[in-house]
């Protein structure tokens, strides 16, 4: 099991699922993208994006 996610919402992050799918981790995300990473980081990464 990924413990990052949880042991970060717990230290106070806001935290941002990028996925196509749901996760188990979902109900913890500040925001979540439905779409694949490969889609969005380069969104994320481009200056004005």
């Amino acid at each position: 099991m990924n413990r990052v996610v949880p042991e970060a919402k717990r230290h106070g992050a806001q935290v941002v699922i990028v996925n196509g799918e749901p996760t188990e981790m979902d109900h913890l995300a500040t925001e979540i993208i439905r779409s694949g990473i490969s889609e969005v980081l380069p969104l994320l990464l481009t200056p004005g994006g």
